[in-house]
């Protein structure tokens, strides 16, 4: 059992974030520490606990949730340091990607997990450099195999 967990990192980022529950997956992007975002994701209101209430069967009590999770978050700053635009559209890309990646190869965590965010509303419309994205997803997709196993 760990009972001691390490969060590190900057207050700004951009961060890109992994939160996985049973056999679900919830991964999204933040300019802020990913702590800032977590505890908005598990509130009543939080988007993360809606979507929870709405696909999960296992979940008992819909009014709470008290189930195990997993928090991994990645500090984007240096990837994307040779960008000069606004790192939030770089950030969103690769959410956007990663969504994608998943989706297409949803056994890449070792076991099925239903991906419970979306990027619908947040894909950028004007992103040019989709290469270096979908290098860095796979990267970032490795890196969390590594460390949720």
């Amino acid at each position: 059992m760990n009972v001691i967990n390490l969060l590190k990192g900057p207050i700004n980022g951009p961060y890109i974030y992994f939160i996985f529950t049973g056999n679900f997956v919830y991964i999204g992007e933040t300019q802020r520490h990913p702590v800032i975002r977590w505890g908005a994701h598990l509130t009543a209101g939080g988007t993360l606990w809606k979507k929870l209430q709405e696909n999960s069967k296992y979940i008992e009590d819909k009014t709470s949730i008290n189930e195990n999770f997993t928090f991994i978050s990645v500090n984007c700053n240096s990837l994307f340091q040779k960008y000069v635009g606004p790192s939030r559209i770089v950030s969103q890309a690769l959410e956007h990607n990663l969504h994608c990646v998943l989706k297409s190869n949803p056994s890449l965590f070792g076991w099925d997990k239903v991906i419970l965010s979306n990027t619908d509303k947040t894909a950028p419309m004007k992103f040019n450099n989709w290469q270096y994205i979908e290098k860095v997803s796979i990267e970032i997709v490795e890196k969390v195999i590594e460390a949720i196993n």
